[in-house]
């Protein structure tokens, strides 16, 4: 992660892909549900220190989490929520005057095999009904935060 950033918070779809990531880049670390609440906190204190630099979550920090250094979100995740991806964003929009303006970077995640919600959640997207992939295409709201999923569906028919 080749980046004069300082404080970096990525969104990833999966605790194997947190996890990974954390191992892979340095001053890095893994943020996700079922971690001991010591462990957590360690963690974001030391990223509020400037001893860890990017914290990869699984949407465990997209709400009412407030650090106003945070400069760059890396969104590797897809949602069809607009109030989600705007919290999400809001995490970097914090005011402070120390900070260089906010910096996003969207679907590092691994393209999207199967579908991530929904009455097909899990199923590769060529094995769900061409009738409703077609549907969904023409019905959903698509914006930045959900063009992977489009992308996906688009590329499965």
């Amino acid at each position: 992660m080749n980046s004069d950033r300082k404080h970096i918070l990525a969104f990833v779809p999966s605790i194997d892909e947190a996890i990974q990531f954390a191992q892979e880049y340095p001053n890095s670390a893994a943020i996700y549900s079922g971690m001991h609440d010591s462990e957590r906190e360690r963690v974001i204190s030391e990223f509020r220190k400037g001893n860890i630099r990017v914290i990869f979550n699984v949407r465990v920090l997209s709400t009412g989490f407030d650090y106003t250094k945070i400069d760059c979100i890396i969104l590797g995740i897809s949602t069809a929520s607009i109030a989600l991806y705007y919290q999400i964003l809001g995490r970097g929009t914090r005011i402070d005057d120390e900070k260089e303006p906010l910096k996003s970077s969207s679907n590092i995640g691994k393209p999207l095999e199967t579908m991530p919600f929904g009455k097909h959640k899990g199923e590769n997207f060529k094995d769900i009904p061409k009738e409703y992939r077609e549907w969904m295409l023409k019905s959903f709201d698509w914006h930045a935060a959900n063009m992977n999923l489009k992308q996906a569906i688009e590329g499965s028919l």
